[in-house]
C-alpha cells in the first residue's frame, strides 16, 4: 500500500489542540483521529487549491517568466512591472511558508527524538507520518518509517515499504538497497535472496553513490561466493581506495590468487595509523582485531599472536579466542613455508590452535598433514581431540565434514584403520582426500587396498591425457602408495623438471622419500627425533641417491630437507661424505641462502655431537648473518656449552644476545637455563627453566635441567618430583 503523502498544516493545528505545555508521550490522538486526517488530506490532494502549493506553483512561475521574457521585445520589459512585482509578493509568502514548514519539521523532529527515547512507537510513527506529508520527496523519514516498522514487529509491512523505496527513480534510495542486501546476508534473514539479486540492488547503489566502500566490499563478497575472482579484486581495490579497512580483505585475496599485493605499501601506514589510535585507547578490541590482521599480512603472524594475547589478558572474549585460533594456524603456515625442517615447531602451534577452537577443520586438516610429513604429536593432545570429535559424530550417519572431522581426528591418535573406513564412507564427496586415504590404508597396513586404489586413480586416464589437475591427484596417490618412482616419471615430461609450485613440491617430496626408504631411515623416535644417520648401500647407488638429494635441493620448498639430508651424509666417512660436502660447499657458494646452509649444517653437526663442526659452521653462520639470527646465537651457545672447551661464559654471552632480539622465547630460556646449570648458578637456572615451562609447558629436557637445579640446591623431594615428570613425559611420547 503506497503510503499518505501528507500535507500537515491542520495536523500542526491539532497537534498544539491535543499536548499541553509539556508535551506527554502516550497521550496521543486516537488512531482513528489520525486516519480521518489522512483521509482529509487524500481528499484535499483532488482540490484545485492544490494548484497553490509550492511543489506546483513555482515551476508554473518560473516556466511562465522564462516564456515572457524569451517571447517579448525586451525594452517593453517595463510593462511588466506590475505583474514583477505580483510575483515577488508571492514568492515573499511562499517563502514565509516554507519558513512555517521547517519550523514545523524542526518541531516533529525534536518530538520524534523524545518519542523514540521513550520507546513510544504510536507517537515516533505520527510523528514520520507528519515529516512525509510536509517533505514528500524526502525518503529519509519514509526510511525511517520502514525501520520502525521493523523494530515494532511489522516486518512484512516494513519489507514492502524497503522494496517500494528501491524503486523510486532510476536507481531507487540507496540506504534501503543496503539494508535489504544486509538483511539477506545476516544470520537470519527475513527474505534470503540469490546472489544475482543481491548483486543488483548494490549496482544500483553505486550507480547513485559510487564512492560507498561498503557496497563495493559487499560486491566483491558475492563475487568471492560465485568465484569471480577478477569482479572480486576489482570491487576490493575500489573499496580500499577509498576507506583502508578494506586494505586487508584485499591483500588477502591477492595473497590467495598468487597475484601481485599491489596495496602492501598502503597496508604498512595502515599499521601506522592503527599503532597511534591503539595508543591513545589500549582497550579498543575491534582497533586491535585489525593491526594483529595487517601484522599477519605482513608474515609477522607472531607478532600479531602476542598482539592478541596481550588484548585477551585484557578482556577475553569468544571473538578473540576464535581470531587467537585462526592467527595461531597463519604463524604455523608461515613458519612451515620458511622450510618442512619447522614441522614439529608448526604442529605445535596448529595443536595451540585446536585448544582454542577443537573444531577447526582447517587447523585438524593442517596437523595431520603435518605427522604425514613427519612431525610429532603429543599422543595426550591428539586422544583429547579425539574423544571430542567422538561426542560429536558418534556414528556414520552425520554430516560429511563431521564424518571427515572424525577421520583426521583418528588418525592423528595414530588409528589409521578406523580413519581409512569413516573416510572410505564419504569419499565420494571429498574427491580432495583420495590421496589421503591411500597413505591411511598404508599406515594400517592395508597396501593391497592402497595399491588397488592408486591404480585405480592413475590408470584411469592416460598420462598424455591428463590435465594438470589430474597429474597433480595421481602423483598424490602414487606419493602416498609409496611409489616414489613412478611419480618422478609421471611429472618429469622428457627428463625436465616439472613446472609450476604444487608439481616441484610432489617431485621433490618424492626425491626425499626415495632416499630416505633406500638409507632406511627409522621411524622419528619422539625422544631423540633427529639423531639419525643415513646407512648408503654403496657403489654407483650412492651417486644416484645423492643427485636425487641435488635435484630436491633445486626446488625452493623441498630445498631445507634435502640440505638437511646432505648434511647427515657429510658426517660419514669416505667418499660419499666428500661428495655431500661438495654438493652443499656448491649450495653455499651458487645460492642466495648461505646462511641457511651453515645453520642446517652446523644444527646437524651438534646433535650427533661433532662439537667443532658444528661450532665452524655455526661461527660461519653468525657472521654472515651478523649476528642478528637468534636462531643461530642459540644453536652456536649451545655447541659452545656443550663442547669439550664447555666455555659457559661465551655461550651466555651468545644466549644474552639472542634473547635480546626475541624476549621471553620459551626454548632460549631453556637455554640459558642449561648454561646457568653449567656454571653452578643454580637460582638463575631455575628462574629461566620455571619460566620456559610457563611460557610452552613442560618438556623432558627442561625437567631433567630443573632435577639437576633442585639437586645443587639441596631439595632432592623437587628434584624427584622433576625426574618423575620428565620421565612421564618421555614414556608419553611413545606410542
Amino acid at each position: 500500500m503506497q503510503t499518505p503523502q501528507n500535507n500537515s498544516n491542520e495536523l500542526d493545528e491539532e497537534w498544539e489542540a491535543s499536548f499541553s505545555d509539556e508535551v506527554r508521550f502516550g497521550d496521543l490522538p486516537s488512531e482513528q483521529f489520525f486516519l480521518e486526517k489522512v483521509q482529509q488530506q487524500e481528499q484535499r490532494g483532488t482540490s484545485p487549491l492544490v494548484l497553490l502549493r509550492p511543489a506546483v506553483l513555482i515551476p508554473l512561475l518560473t516556466s511562465w517568466i522564462e516564456e515572457w521574457f524569451l517571447s517579448r521585445n525586451p525594452f517593453l520589459a517595463g510593462f511588466g512591472i506590475p505583474f514583477l512585482a505580483l510575483t515577488a509578493w508571492l514568492g515573499i509568502q511562499i517563502f514565509g511558508r516554507s519558513v512555517d514548514r521547517q519550523t514545523a519539521a524542526d518541531a516533529y523532529r525534536t518530538i520524534l527524538a523524545g518519542a523514540e527515547q521513550a520507546a513510544d512507537a504510536q507517537t515516533s510513527e505520527l510523528c514520520i507520518r507528519a515529516l512525509i506529508g510536509l517533505k514528500p520527496d524526502d525518503l529519509t523519514a519514509r526510511m525511517q518509517l520502514a525501520e520502525l516498522f521493523w523494530k515494532t514487529g511489522r516486518q512484512e509491512e516494513a519489507w514492502q515499504e524497503f522494496l517500494a523505496l528501491t524503486r523510486i527513480g532510476e536507481q531507487g534510495f540507496p540506504d534501503a538497497h543496503m539494508w535489504i542486501v544486509r538483511n539477506s546476508l545476516s544470520a537470519s534473514p527475513f527474505r534470503k535472496l540469490t546472489n544475482h539479486n543481491l548483486i543488483q540492488h548494490l549496482q544500483r547503489v553505486l550507480e547513485a553513490q559510487p564512492r560507498n566502500s561498503e557496497a563495493h566490499g559487499l560486491l566483491a563478497e558475492l563475487y568471492t561466493n560465485d568465484r569471480e575472482w577478477l569482479l572480486a579484486e576489482q570491487h576490493l581495490q575500489s573499496a580500499a581506495e577509498i576507506a583502508d579497512e578494506w586494505l586487508i580483505p584485499l591483500v588477502e585475496l591477492q595473497r590467495m590468487l598468487g597475484k601481485q599485493q599491489t596495496a602492501i605499501d598502503r597496508l604498512q601506514e595502515f599499521e601506522q595509523k592503527l599503532t597511534t589510535g591503539l595508543a591513545r585507547d589500549p582497550n579498543d578490541t575491534p582497533l586491535r582485531l585489525k593491526l594483529a590482521q595487517t601484522m599477519a599480512l605482513q608474515n609477522r603472524a607472531a607478532e600479531a599472536v602476542l598482539l592478541i594475547e596481550k588484548q585477551r589478558g585484557i578482556a577475553d572474549s569468544s571473538e578473540l579466542q576464535r581470531y587467537h585460533s585462526e592467527l595461531l594456524l597463519v604463524q604455523a603456515r608461515q613458519l612451515l613455508y620458511s622450510g618442512t625442517i619447522n614441522r614439529d615447531r608448526s604442529l605445535s602451534l596448529v595443536m595451540q590452535s585446536l585448544q582454542l577452537n577443537p573444531d577447526n577443520l582447517n587447523a585438524l586438516h593442517l596437523a595431520v598433514d603435518l605427522e604425514e610429513m613427519g612431525a610429532i604429536c603429543p599422543p595426550v593432545q591428539s586422544a583429547e581431540l579425539l574423544a571430542h570429535w567422538q561426542k560429536m559424530v558418534s556414528d556414520q550417519q552425520g554430516p560429511p565434514e563431521q564424518q571427515l572431522g572424525r577421520a583426521l581426528a583418528a588418525a592423528l591418535d595414530g588409528q589409521y584403520s578406523e580413519a581409512a573406513d569413516r573416510l572410505l564412507s564419504v569419499i565420494q564427496t571429498q574427491p580432495d582426500e583420495k590421496a589421503r586415504l591411500i597413505f591411511w590404508l598404508m599406515q594400517a597396513g592395508r597396501n593391497s587396498e592402497a595399491t588397488a586404489a592408486a591404480a585405480e586413480i592413475t590408470d584411469s586416464t592416460a598420462p598424455e591425457n591428463m590435465t594438470e589437475a589430474d597429474r597433480a591427484l595421481a602423483a598424490r596417490c602414487l606419493l602416498a602408495a609409496g611409489q616414489y618412482a613412478r611419480v618422478r616419471t609421471l611429472l618429469a615430461a622428457d627428463g625436465e623438471l616439472p613446472s609450476g609450485d604444487e608439481q616441484e613440491c610432489l617431485y621433490g617430496s618424492a626425491c626425499i622419500r626415495e632416499f630416505d626408504e633406500a638409507v632406511s631411515r627409522p621411524p622419528r623416535n619422539p625422544a631423540v627425533p633427529s639423531q639419525w644417520l643415513p646407512v648408503m648401500p654403496g657403489g654407483n647407488e650412492d651417486v644416484r641417491l645423492l643427485i636425487l638429494l641435488r635435484t630436491a635441493a633445486s626446488i625452493p620448498v623441498t630445498r631445507t630437507e634435502a640440505i638437511d639430508r646432505l648434511a647427515r651424509v657429510s658426517l660419514l666417512t669416505g667418499s660419499v661424505a666428500q661428495r655431500a660436502q661438495d654438493f652443499l660447499l656448491q649450495l653455499r657458494s651458487s645460492g642466495t641462502d648461505a646462511e641457511n646452509v651453515l645453520i642446517i649444517m652446523g644444527t646437524t653437526a651438534m646433535l650427533h655431537q661433532r662439537w667443532q663442526i658444528a661450532i665452524d659452521s655455526l661461527q660461519q653462520a653468525n657472521s654472515l648473518g651478523m649476528g642478528r639470527n637468534p636462531v643461530v646465537l642459540n644453536n652456536l651457545a649451545l655447541a659452545t656449552v656443550r663442547g669439550p672447551a664447555a666455555a659457559a661464559q661465551n655461550a651466555l654471552t651468545l644466549i644474552n644476545q639472542a634473547l635480546e632480539l626475541v624476549p621471553n622465547n620459551p626454548e632460549m630460556l631453556s637455554t640459558r637455563g642449561e648454561i646457568f646449570v653449567a656454571m653452578q648458578r643454580w637460582t638463575d637456572a631455575r628462574r629461566d627453566l620455571e619460566e620456559s615451562i610457563r611460557i610452552r609447558g613442560g618438556r623432558p629436557k627442561v625437567h631433567r635441567l630443573l632435577e639437576q637445579v633442585w639437586t645443587g640446591l639441596n631439595d632432592p623431594e623437587q628434584a624427584e618430583a622433576q625426574r618423575q615428570l620428565a620421565e612421564q613425559q618421555e614414556n608419553a611420547a611413545i606410542r
